[in-house]
């Protein structure tokens, strides 16, 4: 099946405390097992979490002169959770595994307050990190200084190429 048969999921996997925990689990016992192997991984994780860091005061100011006028905040429409390619990123960046899925609570994502995502954009599922609203969209296309709109769509695109890669070297590392 390629990809573009195989169905999207459209529900958090992982939801009970029982499923993450497992998951935790066979995530650091794999690793344990295979240390001499993910070393290519651990690379891919920090050139990651070197890219994020780039992009995350740009991200951080487009955010802020956007949501707060927001009255369609994807924060409350949208179910976003962690996949595996996070939890990867996660693990061998060498922070601290989420304590749960991201589970929809009252029609919002749980980890929103009044000033916007309580986490830092490294512990964040990506897709809060990639997805560039249509205000967003709008806001970069403005005339004026030169924006850092080039540099940070660069950026985003070649985390998602090394967040694929991650994933690649990690099955081919355990496998």
């Amino acid at each position: 099946m390629n990809k573009k048969n195989q169905p999207r999921i459209s529900i958090p996997p992982w939801q009970s405390s029982r499923e993450w925990t497992e998951l935790a689990w066979a995530i650091r016992h794999t690793c344990d097992n295979n240390q001499n192997r993910l070393n290519s991984v651990i690379s891919l994780a920090g050139r990651i979490k070197k890219q994020l860091g780039r992009v995350s005061s740009d991200l951080d100011l487009l955010c802020s002169s956007t949501c707060g006028a927001c009255t369609d905040i994807c924060c409350r429409k949208a179910t976003v959770w962690y996949d595996f390619k996070d939890l990867l990123f996660i693990h061998f960046s060498g922070l601290n595994f989420p304590v749960s899925q991201i589970i929809k609570k009252e029609n919002s994502c749980p980890r929103l307050s009044e000033k916007g995502c309580i986490l830092p954009r490294t512990a964040r599922p990506f897709i809060c990190t990639w997805y560039i609203c249509p205000a967003q969209k709008k806001c970069l296309a403005l005339p004026g200084p030169p924006s850092p709109k080039k540099s940070m769509m660069t950026a985003l695109e070649e985390i998602k190429q090394m967040r694929k890669k991650l994933e690649d070297e990690f099955i081919r590392a355990v496998s």
